[in-house]
């Protein structure tokens, strides 16, 4: 049965965030995805059950 997820809160996110390194600037390309982003989707993933294309965009 698929859950519902809206995200980390802060203090769920401090839990995490001493696990991912610092984001390197970079000088060309694409800036980096802030690893609070990625954690979201991925978590959103196994808590709804949705398929990876299925993500919904923008947020």
């Amino acid at each position: 049965m698929a859950g519902r997820f809206e995200g980390l809160s802060d203090s769920e996110w401090q839990m995490f965030a001493d696990l991912f390194p610092t984001p390197k600037i970079r000088k060309r390309g694409m800036p980096p995805i802030p690893f609070r982003k990625i954690l979201n989707k991925l978590l959103y993933i196994l808590i709804t059950g949705c398929r990876w294309c299925d993500v919904p965009i923008g947020e």
